[in-house]
């Protein structure tokens, strides 16, 4: 009679053990899941702050190109088809 009672104490146990693994599964679940989404969105805000970092330097860089080299601004002007003052422009298509 007490290894029935022990047999069947033992099985409530672990059915409870069971049921609380689950309750505590299915309560932290979503938790995890928001976890990951954050996680994936930082990354993506890092990714987009890493590209615009390399933008503003690239923007930096041609400022002071522009501040500093005569010659670069000429290449510029001369691309974009403006001349000086008394010079004439040739334009040959391909």
């Amino acid at each position: 009679m007490q290894d029935l009672l022990r047999r069947m104490a033992f099985a409530f146990m672990a059915i409870v053990a069971g049921v609380s693994l689950l309750v505590a599964v299915r309560c932290l679940l979503p938790t995890y899941h928001q976890w990951q989404d954050t996680r994936a969105q930082r990354a993506a805000l890092r990714a987009e702050s890493d590209e615009l970092k390399r933008q503003i330097e690239e923007t930096k860089r041609s400022i002071d190109r522009l501040e500093r080299s005569p010659y670069y601004v000429e290449q510029l002007a001369r691309a974009n088809r403006r001349v000086a003052d008394g010079e004439v422009l040739v334009i040959f298509e391909d």
